[in-house]
């Protein structure tokens, strides 16, 4: 009998622990009813047994709690770590892409530097080349001015003798006349002054046949247009045309020299309030000196 009430306790536990957890409660009043009616000692042993039940219900309980909040614990953990590695995989792919492109800009890098370093190989012996080429042209250069003293020796010697001498001008040669051979205003016509001068053209003109002359005819700027002359490129022409002319009349040999008209665009002096005098020189003719270097540049 008192096996049979303590197998009905136990079975009434076992229930109270179950609907426990269904959050059921009537049961209890079951297990005091049933506790009442057994003895002292009886009731002793199911009271023992009746909190060894709740001790192990109350472990339980615990176990569980315990182990709940550890298991949220670690699915927070596992979300945060697949989080971090959701973002490490987005920087490898990122830090690949970059790699690559480094890669790239580096072949291509190196590719530059192979070529840049080929052309400044080549570069160098262009620059040997040219340098051999200048000093040459230095050494022909010496020799050709060695050549061309040697060419107006004769020329200079005639000029001092008759007071002329010559001067460079934009890499040309001037003959310098002490008297310079001018003309009236609108005129080509050669003033009887300047005969003189040219008879001392002449003599050195043919000190050496193989220097050629240009006769350069100039005006003023006081423009022109009449039934004589055109315009001033007509009037500077005619100038130098009338002095070889002349300079033919004195034995000069016409092959020797070439007349050139300069219109008013090389003035002596140039301005808006010019004299009488300045404007008289610019209403000149000049000659410049080609001297035949054919012969200087095969011996060179």
């Amino acid at each position: 009998m008192v096996y049979k009430a303590i197998f009905h306790l136990e079975y009434l536990l076992s229930n109270v622990i179950v609907n426990k957890i269904l959050n059921k409660k009537w049961h209890f009043y079951y297990i005091f009813a049933a506790c009442t009616s057994l003895k002292t000692n009886q009731q002793t042993i199911i009271m023992k047994r009746f909190l060894n039940l709740w001790f192990f219900l109350g472990l339980l309980l615990m176990t569980s709690c315990v182990a709940k909040k550890k298991f949220l614990e670690l699915e927070q953990e596992k979300n945060s770590l697949s989080s971090s590695l959701d973002e490490t995989r987005t920087q490898v792919t990122n830090l690949e892409s970059e790699k690559a492109t480094l890669t790239s800009e580096k072949q291509s890098l190196q590719s530059e530097l192979s070529s840049a370093e080929s052309n400044l190989v080549n570069s160098k012996g262009e620059v040997t080349s040219l340098k051999s080429a200048i000093e040459e042209k230095d050494e022909s250069i010496k020799k050709l001015e060695s050549e061309m003293d040697v060419v107006f020796k004769n020329v200079k010697t005639v000029m001092m003798s008759n007071d002329q001498s010559m001067r460079e001008v934009d890499n040309k040669l001037y003959l310098v006349m002490n008297d310079p051979i001018t003309f009236k205003s609108g005129s080509a016509r050669i003033q009887k002054d300047d005969m003189e001068v040219l008879e001392k053209v002449a003599t050195i003109l043919k000190a050496d046949t193989t220097i050629h002359y240009i006769i350069e005819g100039h005006t003023d700027n006081r423009p022109i247009s009449n039934a004589q002359y055109k315009d001033n490129w007509d009037l500077s022409t005619r100038r130098s045309a009338a002095v070889a002319k002349q300079l033919a009349k004195l034995g000069v040999n016409p092959l020797q020299f070439t007349i050139a008209g300069r219109s008013d665009f090389m003035p002596v002096l140039s301005g808006e309030d010019l004299s009488k005098e300045d404007m008289e020189n610019n209403r000149r003719v000049e000659f410049i000196a080609l001297p035949n270097i054919s012969d200087l540049y095969k011996k060179s």
